[in-house]
């Protein structure tokens, strides 16, 4: 069978998904990306994203997703820039990830509604496989920032220490031939003392920014 592109649109997430401010560099916003709820164990940090998708491609047009990233961590999240200064016209309020260390993996875990399982790995080694990723959020909450600031995706990339996040949607897009039908099963953190994460709006990232 002739491989296919195949779109998965993310719907709300039961999570929240956290940026952490890292202080900014050359007017723009840096951060450590936290995918949902995560676990840190003495190497490997496990996070979890969950939610309900859509599709239109039979096999893949309905179900509940898992997103699952995991990273060293002495990482302490994914690191990302905003796309534009956070003196432009749109605030710093889009990132993208920087490129990422080989300890970075990605899956996407997809239940199909009516039976059926498939397994998508995103990142492998650092390395994307699917052909887009990308996230957005409507409703940010923010914590750790200066009294006074204004709680904008840009703003908190600005502050060390500061929080922006909550529930995202999205969307995957990937060659059906980086796909396979797996019993449905989520990896087990290496630690489950999950901390309370407080994460995202206007939040963005996209596999073609990473070039």
């Amino acid at each position: 069978m002739p491989a296919e592109t195949i779109t998965i649109n993310l719907g709300a997430s039961n999570q929240n998904y956290t940026l952490l401010g890292t202080g900014g560099a050359g007017g723009f916003g840096t951060y450590l990306a936290q995918q949902g709820t995560c676990a840190a164990g003495p190497s490997l940090t496990t996070c979890i994203l969950t939610g309900n998708y859509t599709g239109t491609t039979p096999g893949y047009d309905a179900g509940a997703y898992t997103l699952t990233t995991t990273y060293n961590t002495a990482d302490g999240g994914l690191a990302a820039t905003s796309t534009n200064p956070v003196s432009s016209s749109d605030g710093g309020n889009y990132f993208h990830f920087n490129p990422f260390a080989p300890d970075v993996n990605m899956d996407l875990l997809l239940v199909q509604t009516g039976g059926g399982a498939n397994a998508v790995p995103l990142v492998e080694n650092g390395v994307f496989t699917a052909d887009s990723y990308w996230i957005g959020g409507t409703a940010p909450v923010c914590s750790n920032v200066p009294a006074g600031t204004n709680c904008t995706q840009g703003d908190v990339g600005l502050t060390d220490g500061g929080t922006y996040g909550g529930p995202v949607t999205g969307g995957v897009v990937f060659n059906s031939n980086i796909s396979s039908s797996v019993v449905s099963a989520v990896p087990e953190p290496e630690w489950l003392a999950l901390g309370g994460l407080i994460p995202g709006a206007l939040m963005f990232a996209r596999r073609r920014f990473l070039s």
